[in-house]
């Protein structure tokens, strides 16, 4: 059990108590210590619970990219606290996360790269995409945009949605308000220079 789960654990049976004054200030402050964890001093236990919940919450062990995501130690602690490269940590103690990378490969290979190009177009409509960085946190079909990128031996995101034909949705314009002496009201950046080019004008004709 995981310090996390023996936490949550400890919470559960504390709330089935009477919930004196207390009582309910430790629980408090336990939700508040699950909410907080992993802690920032990465020791050896800390290092393996952290992992260990990553596999409960995600239905796998990481792999080296996902230790860029929040929550996990960076590549330069596992180098410090353990001596050696993350990957020769993760081929140490999880060598069975290669199974899924393998079962991940095999579900990419099985389709064309005009499959994967497809997905790409649909994922950026469905999910509102604008980023690549959006695509890969936001997707919910396929692999990365590198993976599909390189099948066509492309290097850029630009180029990539350029080639599948994807429309990326423009950002909003920002919007600001005008308040006067009467009335306050909201219009876009653009509407706001337009207003501003006119009132110049009417400045320059009104001082002719």
């Amino acid at each position: 059990m995981t310090r996390k789960q023996s936490l949550i654990k400890a919470i559960e049976i504390l709330s089935s108590l009477p919930q004196a004054g207390d009582l309910r200030e430790v629980i408090t402050g336990l939700n508040e210590l699950v909410s907080d964890l992993p802690v920032t001093s990465w020791d050896e236990k800390t290092i393996f619970d952290t992992i260990e919940q990553f596999f409960i919450e995600n239905g796998k062990y990481p792999t080296t990219n996902d230790f860029q995501r929040k929550g996990l130690p960076s590549h330069t602690v596992i180098r410090h606290r353990f001596g050696i490269t993350l990957t020769e940590f993760l081929d140490r103690y999880y060598p069975q996360r290669r199974d899924y990378v393998k079962r991940q490969r095999k579900a990419y290979t099985q389709h064309s790269r005009t499959h994967w190009l497809n997905v790409f177009s649909q994922q950026i409509k469905q999910n509102k995409i604008m980023t690549a960085d959006d695509y890969n946190k936001n997707r919910t079909e396929g692999p990365s945009w590198k993976y599909i990128a390189r099948l066509y031996g492309l290097h850029k995101w630009s180029d990539l949605v350029r080639l599948s034909g994807a429309e990326i949705a423009p950002k909003r314009e920002r919007e600001v308000f005008i308040v006067t002496s009467t009335y306050q009201e909201r219009i876009t950046s653009h509407e706001l220079e337009m207003v501003q080019k006119k009132l110049i004008a009417a400045s320059e004709r009104k001082s002719k």
